[in-house]
């Protein structure tokens, strides 16, 4: 899986990926599908805002640990409709980071794990923080 096929590119200028070591990372938990629909989630929900390191990060531990109970599309509404964007997102992973001391990219995780539970309708995850982490 290459970004580009997802219409992404790898480049330190605006609208690209600066994030290489991240991408490996991700790619080498979960191989090109979770890499896939990382990018295609962040791309979808946030566009080129949403291309940092720690939400790439966060993002592809999400889909990693939720692999078949994570529907896609319904995570790329909830976090592209949640309130201040990307921006909230990271606002809220280092509200987590803070009162719990855990890495940047777990807390964007249970931070959109948040996001993605909030309101009715759709399944809901089980908790970051009660999934052994």
């Amino acid at each position: 899986m290459r970004p580009h096929a997802l219409g992404l590119r790898i480049s330190r200028s605006s609208g690209g990926i600066a994030a290489v070591a991240t991408l490996r990372r991700v790619y080498a938990w979960g191989g090109p599908a979770v890499l896939s629909r990382t990018l295609r989630i962040i791309r979808d929900a946030y566009g080129e805002a949403g291309l940092d390191g720690p939400v790439i990060e966060g993002i592809g531990l999400l889909c990693q640990r939720y692999d078949g109970d994570l529907s896609e599309q319904h995570a790329i509404r909830r976090l592209s409709s949640a309130h201040g964007g990307v921006s909230g997102l990271i606002i809220r992973a280092g509200q987590l980071r803070q009162s719990t001391g855990s890495p940047a990219a777990q807390c964007v995780a249970a931070a959109a794990v948040e996001v993605i539970n909030r309101g009715s309708g759709g399944r809901k995850l089980p908790g970051w923080w009660r999934n052994g982490q």
